[in-house]
């Protein structure tokens, strides 16, 4: 199940049009749910509950100079009063809408190891009580270290490896699609939300960590990978 709440609250509010967002609809059942389902087949684990945003996500950093980045997809984290800490995964309405199925694929396949590696960071605190630094991180987070490994998820031959060694050698890279979402979205003026990168967080309490539960196909991966 993929919510499409956002869109449809867009749509009424007059942010977007009821054209655009009939074809977010349509592409999200036909592109988006087909990757879910083909990485979950292709991992056996089940994915996070999944949202589309009707909004182009940029990521402002300062340092000498200012410079954006988009953000197309997120997985995102927070406090949970039934299991400590849920997840759930963002997905941009330009990706869904201007993303070929193999970029849909790497990035629905990338995000499944950004999960895993914070569900693998929590699972280690509730279950041994490791010390855990600090209480926030960087939702929108890219950074590669932020990944578990994807050859303990996909067989070695998959295609999903070779799609996640195509798209993601320095970040991900599709120029035809950075071109489309430039023409299709950016330049129409359709709705874009800047936020600065350091304001990109989220706080979980020590104690929703401690509570935290994982599904068992989930837990069971990031066991294996910990006896690797």
């Amino acid at each position: 199940m993929i919510a499409l709440d956002d869109v449809e609250r867009y749509v009424s509010t007059g942010l977007l049009s009821g054209e655009i967002a009939s074809k977010i609809f349509e592409r999200t059942e036909d592109v988006l749910s087909d990757s879910i389902r083909r990485v979950e087949r292709a991992s056996g684990i089940p994915y996070p509950p999944s949202r589309i945003s009707p909004y182009l996500l940029v990521l402002m950093y300062s340092n000498d100079v200012t410079y954006e980045v988009n953000v197309y997809a997120r997985t995102l984290v927070k406090p949970s009063d039934t299991a400590g800490v849920e997840f759930h995964m963002e997905f941009t309405a330009p990706l869904v809408l201007y993303a070929s199925r193999d970029s849909m694929d790497a990035i629905v396949a990338h995000e499944l190891t950004h999960y895993l590696m914070l569900a693998k960071k929590f699972y280690s605190y509730s279950v041994t009580n490791e010390p855990i630094t600090a209480t926030t991180f960087e939702a929108g987070e890219l950074d590669m270290e932020m990944t578990i490994d994807p050859e303990t998820i996909f067989r070695r031959r998959s295609r999903f490896l070779r799609l996640l060694r195509e798209k993601f050698q320095d970040g991900f890279k599709d120029e035809a699609f950075e071109r489309r979402v430039e023409r299709r979205w950016l330049r129409r003026g359709l709705p874009v939300i800047r936020t600065k990168a350091e304001e990109n967080v989220v706080r979980i309490p020590v104690e929703d960590i401690a509570r935290f539960s994982l599904d068992r196909k989930v837990a069971e991966k990031i066991e294996a990978y910990d006896q690797r």
